[in-house]
């Protein structure tokens, strides 16, 4: 909501508002970040960011990132079916939130999308931004998780199967779907 969208905004005026720490790549799933201090529920915890370029060039540059084992793509839309234009790479502009890893059920984070907003001047035009927030208290030293396919309700609601393109390895062997998206 555009209210929900002005709150988060401002949390997030002065950068990431809570203690982070990236945990150094270890094991399965790589890096991974924590987090340094208690997180309230329903704030926001840090925006996912990285460098906007069209879908066009992110098609091409996804080939390449795939095949690398590199994954810091994120659509601005939530359907990945929609005409929108643009893409966030966090791939070589990033902040802390690329480090933040899947999990397929019971994450600690949800992603929350806020639309474009334009002003009088073209220049001014800013194509979105995606925002992780906290689905509950989240305590000290606790892993920071969210579920990358963002489109999966969408997909299962339209009868569509799951593209599986990285295998998962969140660990929730009662739960996992087997695939990240």
């Amino acid at each position: 909501t555009m209210a929900g969208d002005l709150i988060y905004k401002k949390q997030l005026m002065n950068g990431v508002p809570y203690a982070l720490k990236v945990l150094s790549s270890e094991g399965a799933l790589g890096s991974g970040v924590l987090a340094d201090e208690d997180i309230p529920e329903g704030v926001a915890v840090c925006e996912y960011a990285g460098e906007v370029i069209s879908t066009k060039e992110a098609l091409a540059r996804e080939k390449v990132y795939h095949a690398a084992g590199l994954f810091y793509l994120f659509d601005l839309e939530p359907d990945r079916f929609s005409t929108h234009p643009w893409v966030l790479d966090a791939t070589r502009v990033g902040n802390v939130a690329r480090f933040i890893n899947h999990m397929c059920f019971d994450a600690n984070l949800k992603v929350i999308r806020m639309g474009a907003s334009c002003s009088y001047r073209r220049s001014d035009s800013v194509p979105g931004r995606v925002v992780l927030v906290s689905k509950r208290a989240i305590k000290k030293g606790e892993v920071l998780n969210y579920d990358y396919d963002t489109f999966n309700a969408a997909e299962d609601a339209m009868g569509l199967p799951m593209r599986k393109l990285v295998k998962c390895k969140c660990g929730n062997k009662a739960k996992c779907r087997g695939w990240v998206f």
